[in-house]
């Protein structure tokens, strides 16, 4: 009994690693929504002439978006946000990650030559300003939310990316 129970585990530790392959999924991921926006100065409104860009993963649970702001060629940042507008046009801040008016303000500006994570951390329905937290995970998943990375230079923004639904698992 007991060496059929062992096989019987074995075998479905195999299904197990078999279906993670076969079916595309990412590990850890599973029963998750990934986001990602590429950020540019291009995509800035008005456009921006710097060689400074970016991308930006988020990961909803269900409960919490987690997420990562990667950023290269870029001095003094000043604050990170999440808002809500189509490409191309400009719209209110949903999610502070740090600077003025933020629940997580830096002490001083930030500098990177190289590529190198410039926040990282979550954030729930709390911490979601101006609509509810379903709202803007529809926002999201439809393209009318958009990541900003602002610098001194740049107040208003210095580099941005169109929020895009990138998989579900």
């Amino acid at each position: 009994m007991r060496r059929k129970a062992l096989a019987l585990a074995s075998a479905g530790a195999l299904w197990t690693v078999a279906g993670f392959v076969s079916g595309g999924c990412t590990k850890g991921t599973e029963g998750m929504e990934v986001f990602e926006a590429t950020l540019s100065p291009a995509n800035e409104v008005p456009a921006r002439s710097t060689a400074a860009n970016g991308r930006v993963q988020y990961i909803f649970d269900g409960t919490t978006v987690t997420y990562t702001i990667e950023v290269d060629d870029i001095t003094n940042v000043i604050a990170a946000h999440i808002h809500s507008a189509a490409a191309g046009v400009n719209g209110p801040i949903r999610v502070f990650f740090f600077g003025s008016g933020s629940p997580h303000p830096t002490s001083s500006p930030v500098s990177f030559t190289d590529k190198s994570i410039l926040v990282q951390g979550s954030f729930t329905a709390a911490d979601v300003t101006g609509v509810s937290f379903s709202e803007l995970l529809n926002q999201m998943r439809n393209g009318q939310a958009y990541t900003n990375v602002h610098t001194s230079q740049f107040p208003g923004g210095e580099m941005r990316g169109q929020i895009q639904l990138v998989n579900v698992n």
